[in-house]
């Protein structure tokens, strides 16, 4: 077991190599188990990252998400990231998601239109990448270029929206409602 300190940029170097981390995790002291094929990273004892091992010293293994928090303030950030052409070579950013960003700038402008990509990246926070990439694929040949039309097609079949909030009982603070109206 080791401990290791995150940087800044939601990265862990363990012997050499950095490791990307969530972005909760800039600054923490972390505990890192070292095993033969993979090394796990725990946080007050619960583990929030698992990476396979790097061989020989000076490799990356690097993840996207940290960079989507930087998008709004340095929207270029994602063109040259390690990380994109990593998941690009593992298969994780598919040629779709390239076509789809570079359609952005034009119809945005090139800083808004680079901003527009992160929307469409954080689906795949909530969806899985098999949701994401086929609604990706059906928004290019709609002509749909939102983040939130992409939600709505990445959505399983036959799942209904999320339900309305229903209205929370106000206790003591309900005689009040008469100033406001509902």
């Amino acid at each position: 077991m080791l401990t290791c300190r995150v940087d800044s940029s939601s990265r862990l170097r363990v012997r050499t190599h950095p490791y990307s981390l969530p972005v909760a995790l800039v600054e923490p002291t972390v505990e890192v188990h070292l095993h033969a094929q993979q090394l796990e990273v725990f946080y007050r004892g619960r583990r929030v990252a698992s990476h396979p091992r790097l061989p020989g010293r000076f490799g990356a293994r690097l993840r996207l998400d940290p960079y989507l928090e930087r998008l709004p303030v340095k929207p270029g950030a994602l063109v040259n990231a390690r990380a994109r052409h990593q998941a690009r070579e593992s298969g994780q950013w598919p040629a779709q998601d390239d076509r789809l960003f570079a359609e952005l700038k034009p119809r945005y402008g090139d800083t808004h239109g680079t901003r527009q990509r992160r929307p469409v990246l954080l689906l795949h926070r909530d969806h899985e990448a098999v949701a994401v990439h086929p609604a990706v694929v059906q928004a290019l040949a709609l002509g749909c270029r939102d983040a939130g039309a992409l939600a709505v097609l990445g959505r399983p079949q036959g799942a209904a929206p999320a339900p309305p909030v229903g209205v929370t009982d106000l206790g003591a603070l309900a005689r009040y409602g008469h100033t406001i109206s509902l």
